[in-house]
């Protein structure tokens, strides 16, 4: 059965593509899509609800959700980048490329593909249900924590046109990352926007396992998920800042 047209969106009479009406599950609302101008504002109001529900969302299930979007955005450009490590090494390229290349897609493979899959993404949508919560205990942190993603990939794929790009191996070891130009400072500060992010995270975690679990599980009867996750957050919480620590130093000795 065809759904009626709303009555501000009334036929055109030019030519344009036939309408018709579509409901969109994420605002209960049905809108004509076309190509006449008055449809424009009901295209605005779809993506500002659209935005509004995802973007600024504290829901686990959607926040996990958007992890693992960005997640598979940050692993189509890893292994673009892999594909062109082997066609540099298969070319008489400029040697200064392949460090570029082999630094971009470790950063993007470690910190952007792995790091917010595991232990952002299947965290938000696994976690709350195995331990009978509704959601996270700090969700404005967990919103704040997926936030910080996107400009830090954006950073981190920006460095690569920065300059000489930041050709310093995945480690970023001195005395190599302190003779090249501006774009191991673009990376850094794209590193230490991802340590902040997966700090938040990991407080975020830790606090939702430790008190938002159902009041008949104890430690003792945690899936072993949740134990995993558990202990890999600790163990970044306590690395996370010793990173921060050396990226600073670096870009202080740096500058």
């Amino acid at each position: 059965m065809d759904l009626p047209l709303p009555p501000r969106c009334t036929p055109c009479p030019s030519r344009c593509l036939p309408f018709r009406p579509v409901l969109y599950a994420a605002t209960r609302t049905t809108f004509c899509l076309g190509v006449h101008v008055p449809c424009l504002r009901d295209l605005c109001l779809v993506f500002a609800l659209v935005s509004k529900r995802w973007l600024l969302s504290t829901n686990p299930k959607e926040m996990g959700s958007l992890y693992l979007l960005v997640a598979l955005e940050a692993g189509v450009d890893g292994t673009l980048f892999s594909m062109l490590v082997r066609t540099e090494l298969a070319l008489p390229f400029v040697s200064r490329v392949y460090n570029v290349l082999i630094t971009a897609h470790a950063f993007l493979m470690i910190f952007f593909l792995i790091m917010p899959a595991l232990l952002g993404g299947f965290t938000n949508l696994l976690v709350p249900i195995q331990i009978g919560s509704a959601e996270m205990a700090l969700p404005r942190l967990n919103a704040i924590s997926f936030m910080l993603l996107p400009p830090s990939l954006l950073l981190l794929l920006s460095c690569v046109h920065v300059e000489v790009g930041a050709g310093v191996g995945w480690t970023v070891y001195p005395p190599l990352s302190r003779r090249i130009g501006i774009g191991v400072d673009v990376a850094i500060v794209s590193l230490h926007l991802s340590g902040l992010s997966s700090l938040a995270g990991s407080i975020n975690v830790l606090t939702t396992i430790l008190l938002m679990r159902g009041p008949a599980l104890a430690m003792q009867r945690v899936p072993l998920f949740v134990w995993g996750v558990l202990i890999t957050n600790l163990l970044l919480l306590l690395a996370l800042p010793v990173l921060a620590g050396a990226l600073t130093m670096l870009l202080t000795d740096r500058n």
